[in-house]
Parts: C-alpha cells; structure tokens; sequence
C-alpha cells in the first residue's frame, strides 16, 4: 500500500500485510495507526524497484520500536535543563541570603583563649582590651622580638598586654608608661631571660613552661630591676637565687590565694622582702602570711 505519514507527508511503502497496524514514520518519529486495506489505495508493486522501496519502508516502518518523537524528546530535555538550572539559581541565591541574615543577626564574639594562660582575669581584660590600640601592639610587637627572638602574634599581644599592670590606669592605656616598659624590653639581656624562665619552670613546676617573650612581661613589671632606668643585673641575679628557694607546692597555694598563675605567684613571691629573711626563704612566715591573706 501507499501510504502519506499525516505528520511530515513522507510518503511510504508499506506491505498490506501491515494494514490496520501501528509503527513509526521514519521520517518525523511519529507513532502512525496504519489503515485497514479498504481504506487505502494500493499501488502496483510488481516492478522491482517498487518492491525493494516497499521492502525498505515496511521494514523501516515496523521494525522500529514506537517511542517518543525526538522534537518531543528535545524539548521534554530543555524543559528538563531549564529547570535544573532554576534550581541551581534558586539554591545559590538563598544560600547567599542566609549567610547575610547569618552576619547580620548572628552576635559578634571574640574567641577568648583560656586568660589563666596570661594571669588575666576576664572582667579586667574586657575593660583594658578596649584602649589597646594597634600601635601599642606593634611596637611591643617590635620591642620583644628584637629581644628574644621571638615572635608574638598581635592576637596573643592583644591578651597579655592587659596583664603589664604599669602601663594601664583605669583602665585606659597610659601612652608614657608604655613607652617607658618598651624601654626596659630591651634592657633585659636575653640570658637573663632565659634563666628566669628555667627558675620559674622549676619553682613553679608549671607545665606551660612560659616562653621567653611571657617571662620578659613578667620581669619588666618587678621595678626593683630597674633602679634608675637602667637594668639590675645584681638585683636580676638575687631575684634567681631567691626562684631556687621555692618549692612548687608553696607557689601553688600562693596562687590559688591570689588567684593567679604559678608563674605570676612565683614571681610575685620573691618581690617580699620579708620571706627572704637574710637571703633564706622564711616558710614560718610565708605560712602565717598566707593564712591572713584573703
């Protein structure tokens, strides 16, 4: 039989064995219901030529399975990319409004390190820390590296310099004072420091084991090392000797009292005079003493 797809008017033939049976136009893809006999006109087939495009079409026509046509399928595959797009589009803009309601409402905080690592009680950092200017941070920055060697982050200056109790009154950053314990930084020779820092390790057993740059803010607040401006080496020595006269269990209960790190009590211990009477390390007194003391 002739017969003409509807869709693409291809024009095929097809064997009327095949009337009144569905297959696809080879040409457009589209599903086609092939009429009965009667309802078709029919050609002469008896040429070869007409046999073999009948033969081509028929096979053509039946052998492929019925699916949808591919002008369908494009656009079912662009409706499909569109939308995957629109998703993405969607996703990216509220991921980004959420983290804008996130800054926005979201409490800002400071991550405050453990303060008993830099003896410093929490309410007196919170009012100190707020006169702390950059400067002040990188001048002392400067200061101690030239020093020790070391190099201390402005984030770690930012907790310790609220504990150089001298250069602070009422809370607000004395700018002279400043630059007076800037100067006695580079006073203190660098074995000095280091035999301070051995001293304190052993008096105070302290497991931190302050470095060299915590135990130069701690000796430059001891004034008596200072005596007209310049640096005691004796008095530093004397200081030493008097570390070695520590026990660690005496350093510890002298910093629960005065709330303060091992190191810092250790420190303060050796600036009374009276424990140390005649260069020994007074323990009747130091008990009694400690017994009043808060």
């Amino acid at each position: 039989m002739r017969f003409e797809c509807p869709g693409c008017n291809k024009v095929m033939m097809i064997k009327d064995e095949y009337a009144g049976k569905a297959g696809k136009c080879p040409g457009c893809g589209e599903k086609i219901m092939l009429p009965e006999i009667e309802g078709v006109g029919s050609m002469d087939d008896s040429g070869a030529e007409n046999r073999e495009l009948m033969e081509a079409d028929s096979a053509e026509f039946i052998g492929t399975p019925i699916s949808t046509p591919p002008h369908i399928d494009n656009e079912k595959a662009s409706v499909k990319g569109k939308k995957g797009i629109l998703a993405l589009i969607i996703f990216v803009v509220a991921a980004a409004v959420a983290g804008i309601l996130y800054l926005v409402f979201t409490p800002s905080k400071i991550e405050i390190p453990d303060l008993s690592l830099y003896n410093i009680p929490a309410e007196r950092y919170v009012k100190r820390s707020g006169s702390l200017t950059t400067e002040a941070i990188l001048s002392w920055q400067k200061a101690i590296k030239q020093t020790t060697g070391d190099y201390v982050s402005s984030r770690q200056l930012f907790f310790r310099l609220p504990n150089v109790d001298p250069i602070w009154q009422d809370d607000l950053l004395l700018e002279t004072a400043s630059a007076i314990y800037l100067e006695r930084v580079g006073k203190v020779p660098l074995q000095v420091l280091r035999d301070f820092r051995t001293a304190l390790k052993r008096a105070a057993d302290d497991e931190t084991n302050p470095g060299l740059s915590d135990t130069l803010l701690r000796v430059i607040e001891i004034d008596r090392l200072f005596a007209g401006g310049a640096f005691d080496r004796t008095g530093a020595d004397q200081l030493i000797a008097r570390l070695s006269m520590l026990e660690s269990g005496d350093v510890s209960r002298w910093a629960e009292r005065l709330d303060a790190g091992k190191s810092q009590a250790a420190l303060t211990l050796i600036c009374v005079d009276p424990f140390f009477k005649n260069g020994v390390f007074d323990k009747k007194r130091f008990e009694k003493q400690l017994s009043t003391t808060r």
